[in-house]
């Protein structure tokens, strides 16, 4: 049942993403930092962000809101990243990145090329690349820290994952939140 979430999370991010590029969306072609205080996140932007409306996902036992935000860098380089809330913590965290991979390549009719799993902060997360429709390449980045989780989703036309890609995954930093969230983000700022 949770992890339904992360396939819908997957498919409606990914789907969005596409549309942006697609649609021809443009936006100012600088980096921007981008930072949620909501989503205790902050991350480098291809681009002028734009806050997507929040969504909700209706599941069987709860329903988790999607915080989506985008930006784009002309002709062929989007961003997509976001986060939504589970009522509780997951027990099975590859089950939650397995079922939020399959979803965002489903979404794109995609397959995919590689996968590796991360720990940021000594957090669980999982990184993949995958071709897409058009000769695209989708890279994507998932964290699940406690009952939160982040996705970053990046759209380009690169055959190997370039400067631009790794720029956007080596800016991105979340804040835990509880008791030890204030060490953590001392430690964060301190190793940049």
């Amino acid at each position: 049942m949770r992890t339904k979430i992360l396939s819908g999370m997957a498919v409606v991010m990914a789907g969005l993403l596409l549309y942006q590029v697609l649609s021809g969306h443009d936006d100012a072609p600088r980096w921007e930092n981008f930072s949620s205080a909501e989503g205790r996140f902050e991350i480098l932007m291809p681009g002028k962000p734009v806050t997507g409306r929040v969504m909700e996902l209706q599941l069987p036992k709860f329903t988790a809101q999607l915080h989506p935000f985008s930006a784009l860098r002309p002709p062929s380089f989007g961003l997509l990243c976001g986060y939504a809330d589970f009522p509780f913590r997951p027990t099975n965290t590859e089950e939650v990145f397995d079922r939020s991979r399959d979803g965002s390549i489903r979404a794109v009719q995609g397959k995919l090329i590689s996968e590796e799993r991360l720990t940021s902060a000594g957090y669980p997360g999982r990184r993949f690349r995958s071709a897409a429709q058009g000769n695209s390449f989708i890279d994507e980045e998932m964290f699940l820290v406690g009952q939160r989780f982040y996705l970053i989703t990046v759209y380009s036309k690169s055959e190997n994952p370039d400067k631009d890609i790794n720029k956007v995954f080596d800016s991105f930093w979340f804040k835990p939140d509880g008791p030890y969230a204030e060490i953590f983000l001392y430690q964060a700022n301190s190793a940049r």
